[in-house]
């Protein structure tokens, strides 16, 4: 099908691409897709490359709204990422820690977007990534554990209730985060699902230890239970 890239700019054939993606994955008993990539790049170096639709948040969101249709229109839950934006550094989150020097009207113009336009259009799901926007108010803070950038600007600036999913919590961006402790903040920054655990048992141990403790609410995991129930009756996995 080609690159990201290779398409941008004819939402025809990304529609097509991401229509046939998902037609095929769900063939073969894959329901949810964690694609496409809304970063809006400033450089080809680094990780996105041309995974990203390029460097005009215009263009970028056209494409983003044609492949999670196209997606969704092939029976799978589309997942749109890198929330808050992993394109204005060249910085792996695989090997470290990428700090987005970007002011916050930068941010608004540039990399916000195209998560809007997904939103809008009723993407299934977000990919938050392992990124610190320092000007955003969450200091060095990653993403995926920080109430600032999930439950303040995704649930209620977005205003988007779908499902959340962190990046792979192995990789080495949240290195020093101690893993039984991860799992914890995780689910108080507002995410409904992890990816790739280190250490499985102490996250599901550390997470009881919180509700028991009062440190997390029940309520909290019945917000992200009914989200992903939510989306699990939308694609027919569950009795109506």
């Amino acid at each position: 099908i080609g690159s990201a890239r290779s398409l941008a700019g004819d939402a025809t054939a990304v529609y097509d691409a991401a229509r046939t993606t998902g037609e095929e994955t769900q063939a073969l008993g894959v329901n949810v897709v964690f694609a496409p990539v809304a970063d809006v790049v400033r450089s080809d170096v680094g990780v996105i490359g041309d995974r990203s639709y390029g460097n005009d948040p215009v263009v970028v969101s056209e494409m983003v709204v044609a492949a999670v249709t196209g997606l969704q229109d092939g029976g799978v839950a589309a997942v749109v990422k890198h929330w808050p934006g992993h394109g204005a550094t060249e910085v792996d989150s695989h090997a470290a820690l990428p700090v987005i020097a970007s002011s916050e009207e930068q941010w608004r113009a540039v990399d916000r977007p195209p998560f809007v336009a997904a939103v809008e259009h009723e993407v299934a799901g977000m990919m938050i990534g392992h990124l610190a926007v320092p000007e955003l108010g969450s200091g060095d803070t990653p993403a995926s554990i920080s109430p600032v950038l999930v439950e303040q600007l995704v649930r209620d600036d977005l205003g988007f209730d779908g499902v959340l999913f962190t990046d792979a919590l192995d990789m080495r961006a949240l290195d020093g985060i101690d893993e039984a402790e991860l799992a914890v903040l995780v689910v108080e920054a507002g995410i409904d699902i992890f990816l790739v655990p280190p250490d499985l048992g102490a996250a599901v141990g550390a997470i009881e230890d919180a509700l028991a403790s009062g440190r997390i609410g029940e309520e909290r995991l019945d917000d992200s239970v009914i989200r992903i129930l939510r989306l699990k009756t939308g694609l027919g996995l569950l009795p109506t």
